[in-house]
């Protein structure tokens, strides 16, 4: 196992791509159908965590700016960040959410995360109604739209510290959202998805913003600074892939115990 760009290995390289920039070209198929049978694929995807994280990077200087120049200096990073992810459909839609959001304070009006949401995506579908066959673009909205409508309500009802009610609920809510994608494409929504999403889905936006920090670093400081700066990321890379495959095989287990065949023997069984 050697280590090249970036200083990690290839595995979490291509992984971290992924998390990156949707990019998961660097991951293999085995890689991706684990993702997917684990119901963690829309980690995958780039989404509004990915535009709240380059934000995030700019927040020092977009907190020194009047409001209405805050647009003018977060719109061209906006646009290299979607020039860098091959403007994915989700991308599209969480820079459209993030740009109306930015619009939206900078002239004073009120913006709820559905009804940015809802502009986001009418304005989209207008600009390019094919966008209503791809499949990221499905999971995105759905997700956001999920957590917009039924996190809180979900929060409010769970027993237990504030915090860990709040990630619970996030991740049940987005699991909600997406379902009505996942089950005519699909054919199901994995059982184990939502234990899967609550052990890794924390892992994912410090892993992504530390990854792209510390690649940023590492490309000035050499390989050896790399490898050392990059070891936080690997450990969360190698713990959310580990995570993934113990779901995908608990999942398809759980399949296997369910499946038409197995179900026949059982009945077969019984009545012996």
């Amino acid at each position: 196992m050697c280590s090249s760009d970036l200083g990690l290995p290839a595995r979490e390289r291509g992984l971290l791509a992924a998390f990156l920039l949707g990019d998961t070209r660097g991951l293999p198929p085995a890689a991706l159908d684990r993702f997917r049978r684990a119901g963690m694929s829309h980690l995958l995807v780039v989404s509004g965590a990915n535009v709240a994280a380059v934000l995030a990077l700019l927040g020092p200087v977009l907190r020194r700016l009047p409001i209405a120049t805050r647009v003018l200096v977060a719109a061209p990073a906006l646009a290299v960040f979607g020039a860098a992810t091959r403007w994915e459909p989700s991308v599209l839609r969480a820079l459209a959410m993030a740009v109306a959001v930015l619009v939206a304070a900078a002239v004073g009006r009120p913006a709820t995360a559905l009804r940015t949401l809802a502009l986001a995506t009418t304005a989209l579908l207008l600009l390019d109604p094919f966008l209503a066959r791809s499949l990221g673009f499905g999971l995105s909205v759905g997700a956001t739209a999920g957590i917009a409508l039924v996190a809180r309500p979900i929060a409010a009802r769970l027993p237990g510290p504030r915090s860990l009610a709040s990630v619970i609920a996030v991740t049940l809510a987005a699991q909600l959202g997406v379902a009505p994608v996942l089950i005519p494409t699909f054919g199901s929504v994995p059982a184990v998805a939502l234990p899967a999403n609550l052990l890794a889905g924390p892992l994912v936006v410090p892993v992504t913003v530390w990854g792209l920090v510390a690649g940023a670093a590492a490309a000035v400081l050499g390989p050896q600074a790399a490898r050392a700066l990059q070891w936080p990321s690997l450990v969360a890379l190698r713990a959310i892939d580990a995570i993934a495959g113990i779901a995908a095989r608990s999942e398809e287990h759980t399949s296997e115990l369910q499946s038409p065949d197995h179900l026949v023997c059982r009945l077969l069984l019984e009545k012996k």
